[in-house]
């Protein structure tokens, strides 16, 4: 674990014991270092809940695999809602959580039988939990409209922004269009890669995401009941005030 998510991550939820991480961790750890590090992180004092659902650094995952970590998810959810009231019973409902979901299926794929499944529960998280969902718009320089979970209104789905000479414009290889909710920077995020606390600068659609989770997190941490709708509808003034290095502004379709 590394110094700058000491003491705030949680164990993983797994629905088996197998091993999924026989590899390299330091994905991970960047971009959790991006949500919530005490140092690079947007939310610097939010807990990290892992949800594993890659077989190794070079295999990827797959539908089901993200499908059952949404289940982890959902049912690990449902236990804290019922648990509060037993064990606080000041307090009037479960901590507030979010979700990044670091996933994007071509709906052009054949498996779209699974990807149904997953935007069920998507939508289980989202509408009956009130958890927001943010997913990065996927890295193929295509339509996010095409690709799922982007392509669902419910999702807060982030676009990547590449920054030169202070100027910031879309990465070329972000998805786009109409599916896209909000933007942030995807290039040269700097954050730390492992327990020896050392830093890496990396590209990629889920540090975009990572960005937009934190603040979300930091949303949330002021405002524990908000439903999802109203986080969403709060994050162009997040962004607005925001003057750290790893923010840029962000864009809403519907503000044009």
């Amino acid at each position: 674990q590394t110094p700058e998510l000491f003491g705030r991550v949680a164990a993983p939820l797994v629905r088996n014991a197998e091993p999924r991480w026989p590899c390299s961790t330091w994905e991970g750890t960047h971009v959790a270092s991006v949500v919530a590090g005490a140092v690079h992180g947007v939310a610097k004092s939010a807990t990290i809940v892992p949800v594993p659902i890659t077989r190794g650094c070079l295999e990827g995952t797959t539908v089901a695999a993200a499908v059952a970590g949404l289940q982890a998810i959902i049912e690990h959810r449902m236990r804290v809602e019922d648990l509060v009231p037993m064990v606080m019973p000041a307090s009037k409902a479960a901590p507030a959580a979010a979700v990044l979901l670091n996933v994007a299926i071509s709906t052009r794929l054949a498996d779209m039988v699974g990807a149904e499944i997953l935007e069920d529960l998507v939508r289980v998280l989202v509408m009956d939990l009130n958890v927001p969902v943010i997913v990065p718009a996927g890295a193929a320089g295509a339509d996010a409209c095409s690709f799922t979970p982007a392509r669902m209104p419910e999702t807060i789905t982030v676009g990547g922004l590449r920054v030169y000479d202070d100027i910031y414009d879309r990465w070329p290889q972000s998805n786009a269009g109409a599916c896209v909710d909000v933007w942030a920077q995807s290039t040269a995020i700097s954050a730390s890669t492992g327990t020896d606390g050392r830093d890496g600068v990396y590209d990629g659609s889920t540090r975009a995401g990572a960005i937009v989770a934190g603040v979300v997190a930091g949303v949330l941490q002021k405002r524990p009941s908000a439903p999802p709708l109203a986080v969403h509808a709060a994050l162009e003034s997040a962004f607005a005030r925001a003057d750290d290095d790893s923010i840029v502004a962000v864009l809403s379709r519907k503000s044009g």
